[in-house]
């Protein structure tokens, strides 16, 4: 996050996107929850914010689900 402010600052231009892959898996739940009430103020400044993880309990936590399927090679999309 701080590159993408340092970024933002040089050109002078707003992100609307920030992508977060797999920040989940080395944490507690203790800190997963304390990640996740985090996330709810990014998304104040963010206008797209995408989480990828595999861990259900965080997969439940969100309002919109994008899920990917891979089946005989090839790769499905499932929007809940």
């Amino acid at each position: 996050l701080a590159i993408s402010e340092l970024l933002n600052e040089s050109v002078q231009n707003d992100f609307s996107l920030l992508i977060l892959d797999e920040i989940f898996g080395s944490q507690d739940s203790t800190r997963r929850n304390n990640i996740l009430k985090a996330l709810a103020k990014l998304a104040k400044r963010f206008k797209q914010l995408f989480i990828i993880t595999h861990i259900d309990e965080i997969k439940e936590s969100m309002e919109f689900l994008i899920r990917l399927k891979e089946t005989d090679g090839y790769t499905t999309i499932e929007q809940s």
